[in-house]
């Protein structure tokens, strides 16, 4: 096994090319379309060569047409390790053949199992991005358990690891997963020219409210999350079902859909069952994955997002960006987002009734709504500029690639 940053021994020297060559690697292909395109442009635009490998779920050609150079290789989210072989076998040979000098880890399984290639490949810089440690404070101790287990078994082939939020790059030190040099939190973006609520026309949202058969006057809770019960959507349908009760004036859309993979994966045809089940059906606006979320967004009075685990969600970023009001569960990454009672306000996991009097309180508040959704806006734009996000990994990756060139130029000169 290789040793940690600093003292390796490289399978293969590419440390003097003065050209980057980069492999970023995610569990499928959807996740580089919503979370990684930005960041593979902006390496685009520094001269990088930038490789994507993932799995399929349908994005890979819609990914290629945008110009990205997308690679798929055999993937199933399943614990079963023999059925992942050829997916480290697969990830290993392009590594080695296209000899990449950065292998970029991104996931919690697909970096697990791309840090078991980099163990056969031994490119000379491996980066693991934690978008959340799959191990959390809301499951089960053996579980937990597991996750860190497995986490231990990779972090000593990761020379670096970039977290979105700093609770994980704490936990990682103090756990002993890394040293602190190692570990930098880079946050979570959003793009403020595309998230903007001056850039929504009127007859844009007019339109909008037709298609989706709102009345003009309806006040709206929304919430933009892939359809699996660990997004909180149970309770979400739940809490619709308190508010309509005691509100007349009350709609509520669900942006998102399906995805393949998910562990806990609910279809539409469940989601509409779930909603006729809590007498919603009439209220609640399933909308299917959409590219106008911006604009979806600007129609909400209130979003919501009552999920039980993330890394640092975007979709709140992007609702503060739009000017709209949050509430959300009182975890990782949802903590550096919001403060409490300033761009929105907490409820614990799980918890229906707190998250109902919450929502209920932002839409009989007017006042309190609009400066809360004010306020959200100055902050993504203090802290949470996407530009800023793309920037500060770029910079680091140059930085950790010239330490290495440093390094090893040394040790020749000694030798």
């Amino acid at each position: 096994m290789r040793q940690r940053a600093g003292g390796r021994r490289f399978g293969y020297n590419r440390l003097r090319m003065s050209k980057v060559k980069i492999l970023e690697v995610a569990g499928l292909d959807h996740f580089f379309k919503y979370f990684l395109k930005r960041l593979i442009e902006g390496m685009s635009r520094e001269g990088w060569e930038v490789v994507c490998a993932c799995g399929e779920s349908g994005y890979s050609d819609v990914l290629r047409a945008d110009g990205l150079d997308v690679r798929t290789v055999p993937y199933r989210r399943t614990v079963n390790p023999l059925a992942h072989v050829p997916t480290v076998l697969s990830l290993s040979s392009l590594i080695r053949r296209e000899r990449f000098n950065v292998v970029h880890v991104h996931n919690p399984l697909m970096s697990l199992i791309g840090r078991m290639a980099t163990v056969l490949a031994r490119p000379p810089l491996v980066i693991y991005t934690s978008h959340g440690f799959y191990f959390h404070e809301h499951m089960p101790a053996w579980k937990r358990l597991v996750g860190l287990s497995l986490e231990r078994l990779a972090s000593p082939v990761t020379d670096f690891l970039l977290t979105v939020n700093s609770e994980d790059a704490e936990l990682a030190v103090r756990l002993g997963l890394f040293r602190k040099e190692q570990v930098l939190v880079i946050g979570n973006g959003v793009d403020l020219q595309v998230f903007d609520p001056a850039k929504v026309p009127d007859a844009k949202r007019e339109f909008l409210l037709r298609e989706f058969r709102i009345p003009p006057h309806r006040r709206i809770v929304g919430m933009v999350a892939r359809y699996t019960r660990e997004k909180g959507l149970l309770e979400f349908l739940d809490a619709a079902a308190s508010l309509r009760a005691v509100m007349n004036d009350v709609s509520f859309i669900v942006v998102g859909g399906p995805a393949s993979g998910d562990r806990h994966p609910l279809t539409l045809t469940e989601m509409e069952r779930i909603a006729g089940f809590y007498g919603v059906s009439d209220r609640v606006v399933f909308t299917g994955v959409r590219d106008d979320v911006p604009d979806i967004l600007s129609l909400f009075d209130v979003f919501v997002l009552p999920s039980y685990r993330e890394g640092m969600p975007c979709s709140v970023l992007e609702a503060m960006a739009m000017e709209v009001p949050v509430v959300v569960t009182d975890i990782r990454g949802c903590r550096e987002e919001v403060t409490e009672g300033v761009e929105g306000c907490f409820v614990p996991v799980r918890d229906v009734d707190t998250l109902t009097d919450r929502i209920f309180a932002i839409l009989n508040s007017p006042q309190m709504a609009a400066e809360m959704g004010r306020r959200g806006r100055e902050r993504v734009q203090r802290e949470f500029d996407e530009k800023a996000v793309v920037r500060l990994q770029i910079e680091t990756i140059q930085r950790l690639l010239e330490e290495r060139r440093n390094g090893t130029e040394h040790r020749r000169a000694e030798g």
